[in-house]
């Protein structure tokens, strides 16, 4: 009966130094991915902003957006929804249409979002990060 309970301590022992061993094998994964996969957050203490603000940046839009010959005449969608990255340097990265309008205009936004200049980054606890962004881009022809 004692050697029963030595196996079973023996095998315990083992089997938990295997489960400790491989918990910090997977962490070690874990934090060598986070390493290499910047996070992307939502939310922030300071949001990213288009050199000049807001007002400049619709006025960039309003300025840069061209509305293919042939949309001109039929009818246009009032809002094509945009989500974007900043990343922590301000680039755009990945702009991608979440709300379409037709192909023509979905795509002029994007090629506008792409031409944008660089944005001064968001930042968290004092450090640029990237940060999801969403804007609404109304169109109209006058």
């Amino acid at each position: 009966m004692r050697t029963f309970h030595i196996l079973n301590l023996i095998l315990g022992l083992l089997l938990s130094s295997f489960l400790f061993c491989s918990g910090q094998e997977s962490a070690k994964k874990t934090g060598e991915k986070e390493k290499n996969e910047e996070e992307i957050y939502t939310t922030v203490e300071k949001m990213p902003e288009f050199p000049g603000g807001e007002e400049k940046m619709m006025s960039f839009i309003r300025d840069n957006i061209k509305v293919p010959p042939l949309q001109r005449e039929s009818p246009l969608p009032g809002r094509v929804f945009v989500k974007f990255v900043v990343d922590k340097n301000g680039n755009i990265v990945d702009p991608v249409i979440i709300r379409q309008g037709n192909d023509a205009v979905d795509e002029e936004v994007l090629r506008m979002i792409r031409s944008m200049p660089q944005w001064t980054p968001g930042s968290q606890n004092g450090k640029p990060v990237s940060v999801l962004y969403n804007l609404p881009i109304t169109i109209c022809i006058k």
